[in-house]
């Protein structure tokens, strides 16, 4: 006995476009993975600049060719910092540790401000950036 079996609907045997469907789906994985690269670069590209930054003005700092003052440090930070992060918390401090005098400039941000897209995963970052360098005062 033969039994005769429908054909698909012609929609259902073209396979034109399944490519297309799985570039949809995988297309967000993607851009989220390069958005999350590139956001984690930038920062730990700014927080080199921000450790940079502390190191050049506390060395200014103990060799004397810089006053040693909190305005001075913050001047100093702040042409060698980026322009495109606007929140940065310079402090500079002063200690003697065992009669040795010691210079110290710590600069920080919060973790947003540090990325390009900082409103998107400050949730997530939520912590700090900070660089924080400390040199023996020079005597002169």
């Amino acid at each position: 006995m033969w039994t005769h079996q429908p054909e698909a609907p012609r929609f259902l045997r073209d396979d034109r476009g399944s490519l297309s469907i799985e570039f949809v789906l995988w297309l967000p994985v993607f851009v989220a993975f390069l958005v999350i690269t590139s956001d984690t670069s930038f920062a730990f590209m700014t927080h080199t600049r921000m450790w940079n930054a502390a190191r050049e003005c506390t060395r200014n700092i103990a060799v004397g060719a810089t006053p040693a003052s909190t305005a001075a440090a913050e001047n100093c930070a702040s042409a060698l910092l980026p322009g495109n992060v606007q929140n940065w918390a310079i402090n500079y401090s002063e200690q003697s540790l065992g009669g040795v005098d010691t210079v110290t400039v710590s600069i920080r941000t919060t973790g947003g401000d540090a990325m390009i897209f900082g409103g998107l995963f400050e949730e997530f970052t939520g912590a700090d950036l900070v660089a924080s360098v400390t040199m023996r005062k020079e005597t002169i």
